[in-house]
């Protein structure tokens, strides 16, 4: 195989991972990226109880008042 064909190899490489890989690169990091920010809203939406938010206190070590046992 002569450095033309090798280098001609190389570039068929690079573009098939550039048109393919990078999309797909692309929508996995959008996916974690709004699986994170769901657990996050899901997290505030739970917290916002208030049995939920004083055992957060607690858990941070900032107890506003006790809990009923």
């Amino acid at each position: 195989m002569s450095f033309h064909q090798n280098s001609l190899n190389i570039l068929h490489l690079l573009l098939f991972f550039t048109c393919f890989g990078l999309p797909i690169v692309i929508a996995r990091m959008y996916l974690i990226a709004k699986i994170h920010y769901l657990s996050i809203l899901f997290f505030f939406f739970f917290a916002a109880d208030d049995d939920a938010l004083s055992l957060l206190r607690v858990a941070v070590g900032n107890p506003e008042r006790q809990i009923d046992s």
